[in-house]
């Protein structure tokens, strides 16, 4: 419920144009608390027994701030906003169209998920933990090439219109480098 209720909060917070929160929290903000959770417990060191269920603490934890700080934006970016008739119906209609994302969002951490669950129904809940904290940490590698796509299209847009095929060329080269360099 966390999950899918998080996902339908980033999704609305999309439609309501604050798209680098969704994106920030996402990507950035969750698994940012996963590893400091996981520096800490590193440099706390406790026993092997406790570590795995620390770790798994320390992922709840992490979703549960994550929660936390995009439920607090949603009503910084809702607090001006007046209950008029005109307003109900833009909640209706970001209602409409924010259950597609949340269904394909939902589908898509549970297509993220399935090597975890798949891997706990064969190894020891240690070693699963273990595995599931190293994946959220490797997504980092994904977030350059998310940001830098969600930049791209418009330049590419801009320069086609233009006609500046030169300058689009030259775009997609240097980008195409810098996802390279930067993964």
């Amino acid at each position: 419920p966390i999950f899918a209720t998080g996902y339908m909060l980033q999704e609305t917070l999309r439609g309501l144009g604050a798209v680098i929160w969704a994106t920030l929290t996402q990507y950035l903000v969750q698994p940012g608390f996963l590893l400091a959770f996981i520096v800490l417990l590193f440099f706390l060191n406790p026993l092997p027994v406790v570590r795995s269920q620390l770790l798994s603490l320390a992922f709840f934890i992490s979703v549960l701030l994550t929660f936390a700080l995009i439920t607090w934006r949603l009503l910084v970016q809702t607090r001006g906003h007046s209950r008029s008739t005109a307003d109900k119906k833009l909640w209706i209609d970001l209602r409409h169209y924010s259950w597609p994302l949340l269904l394909i969002s939902i589908l898509q951490s549970t297509f993220l998920l399935a090597d975890t669950l798949i891997l706990a129904l064969f190894r020891p809940p240690q070693e699963v933990a273990y595995y599931g904290s190293a994946a959220k940490l490797a997504s980092f590698v994904g977030l350059p090439l998310v940001a830098i796509s969600a930049v791209l299209p418009p330049l590419f847009v801009q320069f086609y219109e233009r006609r500046d095929i030169r300058e689009l060329e030259r775009v997609a080269c240097t980008t195409a480098r810098w996802n390279y360099y930067l993964s």
